[in-house]
């Protein structure tokens, strides 16, 4: 996040000094603005109030990146005519990979010692993506995943925007090398920057219009895909390209660039703290911060008259931030949530302030004996094989690393599933078993998923609004029974799927994840996502209902779990749920006058902590991840009530046999077996179990 950038420049042609400050000469204010950017993070994540939209210190670095970064290749290219790929790579070698590895390892380290074995598997997994730099696209995949929204953050989830940067830093070179070569071969003199900058306007426009439409329709790839993030550092490299027209403009011109520029990464340091929630982000919002940052780059382009804004960019303290920042970036996060992690909940901000100040002395420290040294290590610089063996040495270490530690990890429940096979377990009884054996274990409630989720018939939040067959138990059965709604439905799955073989039924299983069965355009409370598709998922679902009526009806959904859409904002959870009944007592009656018996399956408890993770950590003492009945429904049970409220649905309650009679808290394990595999969604195996509850409504 922070390149090189070459000596000084203090010659005494002026003109020759703005020209090395325009094409990546050493420029102060930009160090003072590499140090913005990462205090906007810093005070992000460390909650500080009034710094909510700190997060696009990121934008910041990338158009920062874009503009040295080409500003070197283009100088590079004009002295020798041609580029050395293998020269670039070892430079980015010896100044990101050093430092990167060494927070790697210490991370995987704290991680060892502090975490569950679960969670700590999840972190090697993220550590191998972020050292092999491609953790943007694991972190989008988790973002978008509806089961992984109980999960904790990574300590190394701040490693996506290094992954975008190495991305760039591969491919960005070939195209000005390719272009290079081109103009070569037909003898073109004359400099070639209108052949680059019509390339970086291609790549710039042409990221921006994909990032605008991708955070409208799939907002986790838009924030974190190199290629809608090209656009920022394609804006930097048009900078570069421009340099000599920056360089020409008045002081005033400048300093009304640099004023503007200011105030628009101020704006969104303190504005955009909503960003990602009602109003999703990059898109259009991340114009502000990003020409921003340009505007600032733009008005030091002359060597010989800074302007104000220039002289409080260049202080020493904003200096020593800005040189220390890469470091600080790569350590700041880490100590974070790993320390929430030892407390067992959110830490304070003074706590997060306290941190982060430790977090910087770190960065010096890095700095000081890992970042700098290796950067300037002669024998390194001498031999840019060598510089590249370094980083393939240091990537391979990283990632064998991050494969062998979960191996290491200890805390593993015994298992040992009953020879006769599983048995309900009785719902009135004690939760007591021989201590630390498990029937069915933390790790293997965590692993199980319906088969739906691997045949397509649980459909992904993002998928198009195609149904699919889905035909279960007898194809040729007299009567059709239909499972519909979100991944609350889709938990029931293994029940009624057990349940309708054994009567010979026809079963038919239509859910998607994230998008409830009554029509009501809705924002997920977990993973704050808009999912387009699912309005019309869910009339595709309600015409085949309409053209062939199934006997049997169940339908299931979250409770307490959607904000509804209101003229594209979206309200809080409270305040949505008298939409929500709305919605419930508008579709029902619709799904009644199919002529199907419709029942109404109240909602499993939600027990606030992922289960598996915390009965990992309460092996020999799974009671203390027990949730207490009146809090482990939060909606109070609303939606059922409202459901009994429509004439011709049934409402099934299993409350009694999920939790136990009243007041006894709702148990998260039942004689050695974990009942639940997140924190809301219950395991296959207790479903199956459960599959006599539905015998009564299959029933004429």
């Amino acid at each position: 996040m922070q390149p090189d950038t070459g000596a000084n420049s203090t010659g005494s042609d002026g003109r020759a000094a703005s020209k090395r400050r325009a094409e990546g000469g050493f420029r102060a204010d930009i160090e003072g603005l590499r140090a913005l950017a990462v205090l906007g993070v810093v005070l992000f994540h460390a909650h500080i109030p009034s710094f909510g939209g700190g997060f696009v210190g990121v934008d910041v670095f990338y158009v920062i990146s874009g503009f040295l970064i080409t500003g070197l290749v283009i100088k590079e290219i004009e002295a020798s005519g041609r580029l050395s790929l293998k020269d670039f790579w070892a430079r980015r070698m010896r100044r990101l990979l050093p430092a990167a590895a060494v927070v790697l390892v210490a991370t995987l380290g704290m991680s060892f010692l502090i975490l569950d074995a679960l969670s700590f598997r999840q972190v090697a997994r993220d550590v191998l993506s972020a050292a092999t730099y491609v953790s943007n696209w694991n972190f989008a995949a988790q973002a978008v995943d509806y089961l992984a929204a109980d999960a904790p953050p990574s300590p190394v989830l701040h490693y996506w925007s290094l992954s975008v940067e190495e991305q760039f830093y591969i491919l960005w070179p070939l195209m000005f090398a390719a272009i290079a070569a081109f103009t070569l071969r037909r003898h073109i003199t004359a400099f070639r920057r209108r052949q680059w900058a019509a390339a970086v306007s291609v790549v710039g426009l042409l990221s921006l219009a994909g990032s605008v439409w991708l955070t409208q329709h799939n907002q986790p790839y838009a924030f974190f895909s190199t290629p809608t993030r090209a656009w920022q550092l394609a804006l930097g490299a048009a900078l570069a390209l421009s340099s000599q027209l920056w360089s020409r403009q008045s002081r005033q011109v400048r300093l009304m660039l640099g004023v503007v520029g200011l105030s628009a990464v101020g704006f969104a340091f303190v504005q955009l703290s909503d960003a990602g929630g009602r109003t999703p982000y990059p898109g259009l919002l991340a114009l502000i911060p990003t020409f921003g940052a340009a505007a600032l780059i733009a008005s030091g382009m002359h060597a010989d008259s800074p302007t104000l804004v220039q002289r409080l960019l260049s202080v020493r303290p904003l200096r020593f931030i800005g040189r220390v920042s890469y470091s600080w970036y790569l350590w700041h996060w880490p100590p974070l949530v790993l320390a929430a992690a030892y407390v067992g909940h959110a830490i304070s901000a003074l706590q997060s302030v306290v941190i982060s100040i430790a977090t910087l002395v770190l960065a010096w420290l890095t700095y000081r004996f890992v970042e700098d040294p290796m950067r300037r290590a002669p024998r390194l610089v001498a031999s840019a094989r060598t510089s590249l063996g370094m980083g393939v040495v240091a990537t391979s270490a990283v990632a064998a690393l991050a494969l062998v530690a979960p191996a290491l990890a200890g805390g593993v429940a015994l298992v040992q599933p009953p020879q006769g096979g599983f048995t309900l377990p009785n719902p009135t009884a004690s939760s007591s078993y021989a201590p630390g054996v498990y029937t069915l274990g933390p790790r293997e409630a965590q692993l199980q998923r319906p088969v739906v989720y691997s045949n397509g018939c649980h459909v992904g939040a993002l998928s198009a609004p195609t149904l699919l067959p889905c035909v279960f138990g007898d194809p040729n059965g007299k009567k059709t029974v239909l499972l519909f709604g979100d991944s609350h439905a889709a938990q029931w799955f293994p029940a009624l799927n057990k349940a309708t073989k054994a009567n010979n039924y026809r079963f038919i299983s239509w859910t998607r994840a994230g998008c409830p069965w009554f029509a009501l355009p809705v924002q997920n409370m977990k993973t704050s996502l808009t999912y387009p598709t699912c309005a019309a998922w869910q009339k595709e679902v309600m015409r085949r209902i309409a053209l062939n009526p199934p006997d049997v009806i169940f339908v299931a959904t979250i409770e307490h779990g959607y904000r509804a859409d209101v003229g594209k904002k979206f309200l809080d959870i409270d305040a949505s749920q008298p939409l929500v009944t709305q919605a419930i007592r508008k579709t029902l009656p619709l799904l009644v006058k199919s002529g199907a018996k419709i029942v109404f399956l109240r909602d499993t408890p939600h027990m606030g902590v992922d289960v598996p993770r915390c009965v990992m950590r309460n092996l020999k003492q799974p009671e203390r991840c027990a949730m207490p009945r009146n809090l482990g429904f939060a909606g109070g049970g609303i939606d059922a009530v409202t459901a009994t409220s429509v004439a011709g649905v049934q409402v099934a309650d299993f409350t009694p046999t999920l939790c136990g009679p009243a007041p006894r808290p709702c148990d998260v394990v039942r004689q050695g077996m974990v009942l639940y595999r997140d924190s809301n969604h219950i395991t296959v195996t207790y479903s199956e179990l459960l599959a006599g509850l539905f015998q009564p409504y299959l029933k004429p």
